[in-house]
């Protein structure tokens, strides 16, 4: 079954392995796909990310879009872990190193 957070886990690894990622016409195609296979009600960062699919595929996927959208999409999916999905689990690791993760910042 693919539940939100699941798809929540496999943005953050599209975003994770790219730098500096901009999403473009194939990955918004290839997020949208993702987001069909859920298969309980959206989110509300789901169903918002779906609309904002449909946005810039109604405007040809335009690049000035893309480019404007694409961190606005990785800022919300953190806010998602930051808010909900880090806080659901119970844990030793301290809430503010999982937050710290989410953000970018690694304590290699």
């Amino acid at each position: 079954m693919k539940t939100n957070q699941l798809f929540c886990y496999w943005l953050q690894g599209y975003f994770e392995i790219g730098i500096n990622v901009t999403v473009q016409r194939d990955a918004l195609l290839l997020i949208k796909n993702q987001l069909d296979l859920i298969e309980e009600p959206l989110g509300t960062f789901t169903s918002w990310l779906k609309d904002v699919c449909e946005y810039i595929r109604r405007a040809d996927y335009s690049d000035t879009l893309c480019a404007h959208f694409s961190p606005i999409i990785e800022l919300s999916l953190n806010s998602v872990f930051h808010h909900v999905i880090d806080n659901s689990y119970v844990t030793e690791i301290p809430r503010e190193v999982l937050h710290r993760i989410h953000e970018g910042e690694h304590n290699d």
